[in-house]
């Protein structure tokens, strides 16, 4: 339980804190004794766009691309399971192939790779939406929460 908490809800609970109390009470300071970034009241929706989704999605494919080609492409313990993995995971349950299974012309760790994408995609837009708004935010925080104390 302790461990769902560390890893669940404390990081939740932490970023929801500076986003909507520490961030806002620190704006009086001047820009050399505030701790966190300030939030930039004048930015445009494409400033946002590009600092909130377009630079952590590219950051994420690097990422992605490098994680892809140390699995895969340099050495094949994973592909061939011989390391405990979530592609071993994603791979080996019945479930989750029959999900993918329409992409069969596509070898299974582009599928893996495509599905660890899209998986990132849609909770970086759920954070993203937690970041603009409070009230979701306190209620994916409260969720969470409770969830964890039941793992």
């Amino acid at each position: 339980m302790l461990t769902s908490l560390a890893i669940h809800a404390i990081p939740m609970t932490l970023c929801m804190h500076i986003r909507w109390y520490t961030v806002p009470e620190q704006e009086h300071l001047p820009l050399e004794e505030q701790r966190f970034a300030p939030l930039a009241p004048t930015a445009t929706w494409g400033d946002m766009l590009t600092n909130l989704m377009l630079n952590p999605i590219l950051i994420y494919f690097c990422w992605l691309v490098g994680y892809g080609l140390v699995n895969f492409v340099f050495t094949s313990r994973v592909a061939n399971y011989e390391m405990d993995s979530s592609y071993k995971t994603f791979t080996t349950i019945p479930s989750l192939r029959k999900k993918v299974e329409f992409l069969k012309p596509l070898p299974m760790p582009i599928v893996f790779l495509l599905a660890h994408f899209f998986y990132y995609l849609v909770l970086h837009m759920w954070a993203v939406l937690m970041f603009h708004n409070f009230y979701l935010n306190v209620a994916a925080c409260a969720v969470w929460c409770y969830w964890s104390f039941f793992q």
